[in-house]
């Protein structure tokens, strides 16, 4: 055989496997062929556009509106969604538990005597090859089975009675309960009109801001919270017969109505909500725009009615989205004007030579101010300043955006966000103000603990910044001590004098802890207090390129941690209690380390800015233990 008719015969061999394989996977398998030959019926419920249930004398008609379910009668409403696909579902999984032929005579039913001749309860439904009626008849002998048909059909069929049960529901079953479609994130307006007056909430770029009776912050959560709570309370009952007149004069005698207004919907949806049943106090009957009916609800769908302005304004302090700002401007009364200004993810001391700044203590600040809440709203105009300092206020917190170029959107420079104005004092509380807004409120004088009022304390936490093996001599001086100084001879340590033997890890764990020394917090400018005037310890290290650090450390903090300063570099910090046991650990095998500091009771907790109490971190003298 040739080759070419070798490799023809195989491909067609390979052609035919591949469409047996096909066609045989289609096929059900041997348990799925035989579910379905119980089945009595097989529909495609997307093809469905119609259902009608009569059940006697009542005739149930449902509709499908593109992809939703209408009950078109007895009444014409929204379907519930869920009872119509369980209703189409128990038709799909509908099973024989057996089947005789029609007629009389031997082996067969005659539909008279099982109730199919005129059946009063029948399932009929429309669409492209929809599936014939469904016709009821009696219940058979055994309990909880019932005989049905299907339309034009001979065969009678034995099945359970759980699709009879749900064709005995009433109209009111296949109404949809949801008060209506629209969801809490849709809404971009509310308003609510009562006996108490009007409000108006709106939606502004995801934040929610009262329009009436004033023009102010929404509290986004609440808001959201009280939407979504009337948007999803589930109607209790369909008002019909005689409540019906009652029902709708309550309805005329509303005792308000809110109106939503959602994104994308031209027509918003009013819901009127009447007083109290007097029938039941925890109902009230409700009717909303586009739904035809007047519902009994629980009276928490009136929830909104009862809201005060207040109830909803945002409490927080100030609304600062801080990947916004690109600068901080801090005027304290009596100080110098600091400014923090934004450099990508750190931040520097604009005001004090662009020296590093201690971000994390910006971002904190930044965080204290947003997440403050308002004490008290004091006044909602702002017509008398002075009455609380207001006029000249004591601290300005300002927070600002800058572009070094003129854009279309902006010129070049600052362009200030919000100012926050701190004013006098009441009790525990402080009146503050935002320049944006008319208000006055009060808030709790624990605000102002993260404005850090002296430019000192913004500084960067990191002291020194180097690598332990530049190092090439060190010099330490403890208090009541000669200088111990070590230098460096081929990556060996030794006594520059004497012949003492040196402690090699010791040194090695404090030039660690030296060169990379972080400041656990700023103090501010050095006080006699920190005992820096005559330190404990000094520690002078030399580079190899002839650059020399030196730190002081002088006395304890009342959290046993120690003030220290560094040369070239202003102010007082204080460092840990490890970090000072690591710098002051004895580097030589033959002498003790020195004494610790004594701690005396040391304040370093800031006054209030209307206080004439002691200054920022003013304590008493500290000095070293003998």
């Amino acid at each position: 055989m040739k080759t070419r008719n070798t490799i023809l015969l195989f491909l067609i061999a390979g052609g035919l496997f591949a469409f047996i394989h096909f066609y045989e996977s289609k096929l059900p398998t041997t348990a799925e062929a035989a579910d379905q030959e119980k089945r009595i019926l097989k529909i495609d419920r997307d093809k469905i556009s119609g259902i009608t249930i009569t059940n006697n004398e009542e005739k149930i008609v449902l509709r499908k509106a593109g992809s939703k379910w209408q009950l078109e009668a007895p009444i014409k409403d929204r379907a519930d969604e869920s009872a119509v696909n369980q209703l189409l579902t128990s038709v799909e999984m509908l099973k024989k538990e057996t089947s005789v032929d029609a007629g009389e005579g031997k082996g067969r039913l005659d539909p008279k005597d099982v109730g199919l001749a005129k059946s009063n309860v029948q399932l009929k439904f429309d669409g492209p090859d929809a599936p014939p009626a469904i016709l009821f008849g009696k219940d058979a002998a055994v309990e909880g089975k019932q005989y049905v048909r299907l339309e034009n059909s001979n065969t009678i069929y034995v099945i359970g009675n759980d699709l009879k049960t749900q064709l005995a529901k009433k109209a009111d079953d296949f109404r949809d309960r949801r008060l209506t479609k629209l969801n809490a994130a849709q809404i971009n307006k509310v308003q609510i009109k009562s006996a108490a007056g009007e409000i108006e909430l709106q939606k502004d770029r995801d934040h929610w801001q009262l329009k009436k009776p004033l023009s102010a912050r929404g509290d986004d959560a609440k808001i959201a919270d009280q939407i979504a709570q009337t948007l999803n309370t589930r109607i209790d009952g369909f008002v019909s017969g005689d409540v019906t007149t009652s029902a709708a004069a309550a309805i005329a005698d509303s005792r308000g109505t809110i109106t939503f207004y959602a994104e994308g919907n031209e027509t918003p949806n009013v819901l009127q909500v009447s007083k109290e049943s007097e029938k039941d106090k925890e109902k009230v009957y409700a009717k909303l725009s586009g739904r035809d009916a007047i519902f009994l609800m629980p009276k928490a769908i009136a929830a909104l009615l009862d809201v005060k302005p207040n109830d909803v304004r945002d409490k927080h302090l100030a609304r600062v989205n801080l990947d916004i700002v690109d600068r901080i401007n801090i005027e304290a009364a009596g100080k110098p004007k600091i400014t923090l200004a934004r450099k990508q993810e750190e931040w520097t001391l604009k005001s004090s030579g662009d020296k590093a700044a201690n971000a994390v203590e910006v971002r904190k600040m930044a965080a204290a101010l947003q997440n403050q809440e308002v004490a008290g709203f004091v006044s909602d105009v702002a017509t008398d300043l002075p009455k609380y300092g207001l006029d000249e206020p004591q601290l300005k917190v300002n927070f600002a955006s800058y572009a070094s170029d003129n854009t279309a959107e902006s010129k070049a420079g600052e362009s200030s966000i919000v100012t926050v104005l701190f004013g006098k004092a009441d009790g525990e509380n402080i009146y503050a103000k935002l320049d944006t807004e008319p208000f006055i409120v009060s808030v709790k004088k624990s605000a102002l603990g993260d404005v850090r009022r002296d430019p000192l304390e913004w500084q960067d936490l990191a002291i020194f910044k180097l690598k332990p093996e530049e190092a090439v001599a060190l010099e330490v001086t403890k208090a009541g001590q000669a200088p111990f100084a070590l230098a460096k001879e081929k990556d060996t340590w030794k006594a520059t004098k004497g012949d003492a033997l040196v402690n090699a890890i010791n040194v090695q764990s404090m030039l660690n802890t030296l060169t990379a020394l972080r400041a656990v917090r700023w103090v501010g400018g050095t006080k006699p207090e920190h005992g820096l005037d005559k330190p404990a310890l000094v520690i002078a290290l030399t580079t190899a390129d002839q650059k020399t650090i030196k730190l002081r450390v002088g006395a304890a903090t009342p959290e046993t941690m120690y003030f220290a300063a560094a040369d070239g570099q202003e102010g007082t910090f204080v460092i840990s209690r490890p970090d000072y046991e690591a710098l002051d650990a004895s580097l030589s095998q033959n002498t003790q380390a020195t004494p610790k500091a004594s701690a005396s009771p040391v304040s370093t907790t800031s006054a209030p800015l209307d206080s004439e109490s002691a200054p920022r971190d003013a304590v008493p003298s500290a000095t070293p233990g003998p």
